[in-house]
């Protein structure tokens, strides 16, 4: 049987986005919640170095992993959720990635969920992110 949405003890949500016709920077910002309580909340951080939105959805999750990495536990299930269907499925290697400006990202992503091998990334509908984290 496969965990549904709220056997997971810890919820993350994380987003980015980036004005892609401009070129200047992007933004993420990231959510845990925990038996029904926001816990943390990471407000709208800027990316300068970031030129498209798949960059700023995977800085969004690197700090998301970041944030969780010393608070991390084994017995735990953490599950992130993310309304990018690219993120998902190129960091659960369902799609390959084909765009160089995203391979660190990736590798760094994915070495962070070898790492620890309880959190698990989803898909979600945009309503649902903007509902945790407002944008």
């Amino acid at each position: 049987m496969s965990k549904q949405k709220n056997d997971f003890t810890c919820i993350l949500y994380c987003d980015g986005g980036c004005n892609n016709h401009t070129h200047r920077g992007g933004y993420g910002s990231f959510a845990a919640v925990q038996q029904g309580s926001l816990i943390y909340h990471q407000a709208r951080r800027e990316y300068a170095e970031v030129e498209t939105s798949q960059e700023a959805e995977y800085q969004a999750l690197l700090d998301t992993l970041t944030w969780l990495q010393p608070r991390y536990d084994p017995y735990v299930w953490y599950r992130i959720w993310t309304d990018s269907r690219l993120l998902v499925n190129q960091t659960c290697s369902y799609w390959q990635c084909h765009a160089p400006n995203l391979f660190d990202y990736l590798e760094q992503a994915q070495t962070y969920l070898r790492e620890m091998p309880t959190v698990k990334l989803a898909w979600t509908p945009r309503a649902e992110i903007v509902k945790i984290l407002g944008h």
